[in-house]
Formats: structure tokens, sequence, C-alpha cells
């Protein structure tokens, strides 16, 4: 009897395996798809396919579906995707504005699964498969913290609202400006006057703020804000920009003086002299007592003014008086 020998035969195509990665606003990403053959070895294990420079991986061109010799490919508003033909491995220049996730690019290869006997490759054996490499960008961002102080009338104050950038990889603060409060908008300007309240000054190297108040002015003031601008530059150079304010709100607390008012009296002519005492105060300021002194030399001569009404009656009774006296002095006289 004879035996018959039938084989059979497993067709062995190419998979892809899809890669991501993630990294911040700005920073360059890479990874590197990879493709495997559907069949096993003996231990179970798939076969690794890698390009090579006869079997390179290339890009598939997103806006027409079609597979490109060309090493870089642009998304808009994303960024470029370049490979490396003979790695397979794909690089993400994100644009410095694009934050999420991207739509990504596939990555295609062509590449034989077996030879012949004599070791050639036959057009059958060559096959061809497709991953996705998807990157993700997080965002930067700056967080604010604001600022107050407080001091005694008619004294400057500075504080410094500070600004951290969650990642500075690919970021640095590029400038602080003060918002006007008029506008609403930050302005070039290093100084801007708050009505009522007195002037806010900027140092723009160190984002310090110096308050000088009206000389009459006590209280908590309106405050102003401090807008941080973070520059996020990518490798190729290009640049966004984000930004965030802050607030500083200074307190002005009063410092009145005590006083103790003079009275004097002589007869009518008489050159008299009064003396009203004056002492300093205490303040309390962040927690702490300040005292509070009076310069020497410091005093002011202040007049009451009387009105026009009041300065009738006072020269009426004086009429009335010389006119009463006047009279007196006849009678004496006769």
């Amino acid at each position: 009897m004879d035996g018959q020998y039938v084989p059979t035969v497993t067709p062995i195509e190419i998979e892809g395996v899809d890669k991501t990665s993630t990294d911040v606003q700005g920073a360059t990403q890479k990874e590197t798809p990879t493709f495997n053959t559907t069949a096993t070895n003996l231990n179970g294990d798939k076969i690794a396919i890698t390009p090579s420079a006869e079997y390179p991986a290339k890009l598939v061109d997103p806006a027409t579906g079609r597979t490109i010799d060309e090493p870089s490919v642009t998304v808009e508003g994303e960024g470029t995707y370049t490979i490396n033909p003979s790695t397979g491995e794909v690089t993400f220049t994100p644009e410095p504005d694009f934050v999420g996730t991207a739509k990504g690019v596939d990555v295609t290869l062509s590449a034989p699964v077996g030879r012949n006997k004599d070791g050639k490759v036959q057009k059958e054996y060559v096959k061809t498969a497709t991953a996705k490499y998807t990157p993700t960008v997080t965002p930067i961002a700056i967080t604010p913290t604001d600022k107050v102080s407080e001091d005694i009338q008619n004294v400057p104050q500075t504080q410094t609202p500070t600004f951290e950038l969650s990642n500075d990889k690919t970021a640095k603060i590029t400038s602080k400006k003060l918002v006007d409060p008029a506008t609403g908008q930050p302005t070039d300007e290093t100084t801007v006057t708050v009505e009522g309240e007195g002037t806010y000054s900027i140092d723009p190297t160190t984002g310090a703020v110096t308050f000088t108040p009206e000389k009459d002015f006590v209280g908590t003031a309106k405050g102003v804000k401090v807008q941080a601008t973070a520059t996020v530059t990518n490798a190729n150079g290009k640049t966004a920009t984000i930004t965030s304010d802050a607030s500083y709100t200074p307190t002005v607390k009063a410092a009145v003086p005590t006083a103790d008012p003079a009275t004097s009296k002589d007869i009518q002519g008489a050159t008299q002299t009064g003396k009203p005492t004056f002492a300093g105060t205490t303040v309390s300021v962040n927690g702490e007592d300040k005292e509070i002194t009076i310069k020497d030399n410091s005093y002011t001569l202040w007049i009451k003014m009387v009105t026009k009404f009041q300065l009738q009656q006072l020269t009426r009774k004086m009429e009335q008086h010389q006119s009463v006296h006047s009279r007196s002095t006849q009678q004496l006289v006769l």
C-alpha cells in the first residue's frame, strides 16, 4: 500500500505594533513602531522583522494616505514627523503651541518573510504591514502666587508676585509686566498710577513691584496685576507664548499722632504763649508693633479760617464794645 504525504503550508504575513509617546509642550519625542511575523518560532515567539537599507521603513502621508519616499512629513497644526528608514525610528517635533494627543502618522514596511531553497527572496515572499505612531503633548502651565504687603501711611512698600513653570524643559519666563488698571492690558511702561491710591513701579528683571501711596491714602488698595510671559521653543526654533497673572495688594495703615491742646489767659493787649504737645503712636505692621515718632521742627502753624458771616459778627461786637467804652469815657470827663 502506498502512502501519500500532503504538506500544509501556512502563509506568513507581517503585522505592525503601534507605539505611543508622551512629553511636554515643545519637546521632541521619538518612538519606533515594530513589525513581527504572524508565525512563531519553536519557542512560540513571533519573529521580529526589522527595516534595513534594502527594505526601508517609510512614512504614510496623512494628507493623501499614500506611502512616500521622503523622510519627513508635516501635519498642519501638530508638527513634523521624520523617519530613519533603516531603523524605523520616528521623531516628532511638535509645533510649540500644540498640546494634546496628535493624529499621529502611519509607518509602513515591506520586507521578506522567507527565502527559497537557494536563499533568494521571491516576490511573493515580500509582505507589507503598517504600524501607527501617536505622540501626546502635555501643556506647560504657569502657576502664579499673589502677594500682599502692609506698612504705615506715606511709606513705600515692595513685594514680588511669583510665577512657577510646571516644566522648564522647553520653556522659560521671558517677561514680567504691569497690567494697566485703566485698560486691563499689559503695558511696556514700568509705572502705572491708580487715582486716589498711589503709584506702582515694576522691576522688569526681578518682577518686584514697589507701591508709593499718596500721602493721604489709608486702607487696602485695589492693587495691581503683574503678567508673566513664558516662551516655549521647539527644536526647529519656532516659539509660542503662554501667560499668567498674579495680583499685588498693599495695605496702608494710618499713622496719627496724639495731641493735647494748650490754652492761655491774660488781659486785653497782653502777649500770651501756649505750647500744644504732640506724641507719636504705635501701629501694628505685619504682626509687629512699629513706633511712629514726630520729627523735630516738623510742626506747622494752622490758623482756623472764619466765614464772612462770622467775621461780620465779630466786627459788630468790636464796634459795640468801642461805642460803650467811648460813652463811658465821656461821662467820666464831665
